[in-house]
């Protein structure tokens, strides 16, 4: 059973990187602010969506983070600090990122903020749409 947030989102991407990691290639990534400015989550969760769809048909290889939003998911503490530092950083920064791709709107995101200073950190080309 796991008792803090770091086992858990530290647990959580052992699992993704593991599933990433039997795919055999790398992926690109979108981020985009889900729960701030003018539209709603379930808004902004579409547009990310149908940016992953349309980077998909153009021949990349996307991972869908969406499944992995604590708002899925009762169990999770809900810890976002920890699970930037510690899942979101891990799947940027772990090779398997070749680009991430940023949404309009993000400047007030602190996620999204984390998520391209992990990628700058790394190397990794950053696309803003």
């Amino acid at each position: 059973m796991l008792h803090t947030a770091s086992d858990y989102y530290t647990n959580l991407l052992k699992e993704v990187i593991f599933d990433l990691e039997r795919n055999g290639d790398t992926f690109v990534m979108v981020a985009g602010a889900l729960g701030i400015g003018t539209e709603t989550f379930k808004d902004n969760l579409k547009r990310m969506k149908d940016q992953m769809t349309l980077l998909a048909s153009q021949g990349h290889a996307v991972f869908d983070q969406t499944p992995y939003l604590d708002i899925y998911h009762p169990e999770a503490p809900q810890d976002y600090a920890q699970k930037f530092d510690i899942f979101y950083k891990g799947i940027i920064q772990s090779g398997l990122i070749a680009k991430l791709f940023v949404l309009p709107g993000y400047e007030e995101a602190r996620g999204v903020v984390s998520e391209i200073k992990y990628a700058k950190e790394k190397g990794i080309p950053i696309t803003y749409l």
